[in-house]
């Protein structure tokens, strides 16, 4: 079987949040996204959006089984782009954080910043803030 070489496959962006979550639905997952963009982000600000929620949604799905997840994705040329993931139970506390790092690390290539943690009534937030240039 031929396949392409990783670098000549298209890359998910912000566009295909609709088919993760769907996916993520599919799975069993309670997700909603709430997402108010004014206009369309770079390329590299839409995958590292994805991959934002993604990483999110998999930590969700491990960590906080039945918990219901809202994903928001708002932001334009003048703010920059807010991605947060929050679900509703705090689930186990498990893992090496690995994924939680990379995440942390793609957002500061990008010249933004990603915060995660328990919240106070309980659940999980990962909370990112993008450039996002005019």
């Amino acid at each position: 079987m031929l396949r392409a070489p990783v670098g000549d496959r298209p890359q998910p962006g912000i566009g295909d949040l609709d088919a993760l979550l769907e996916e993520s639905r599919q799975a069993g997952m309670r997700v909603e996204l709430r997402r108010d963009l004014r206009g369309e982000p770079p390329d590299t600000l839409g995958r590292t959006a994805y991959r934002i929620v993604q990483e999110s949604l998999t930590n969700a799905r491990k960590h906080a089984p039945g918990a219901a997840v809202e994903v928001t994705v708002d932001g334009g040329p003048e703010n920059g782009l807010t991605v947060e993931v929050i679900n509703t139970a705090a689930g186990r506390s498990s893992g090496s954080g690995q994924g939680l790092a990379g995440l942390t690390e793609r957002a500061a290539i990008v010249g933004g910043r990603l915060t995660h943690g328990p919240e106070a009534a309980g659940g999980w937030r990962v909370s990112a803030w993008l450039p996002w240039p005019p």
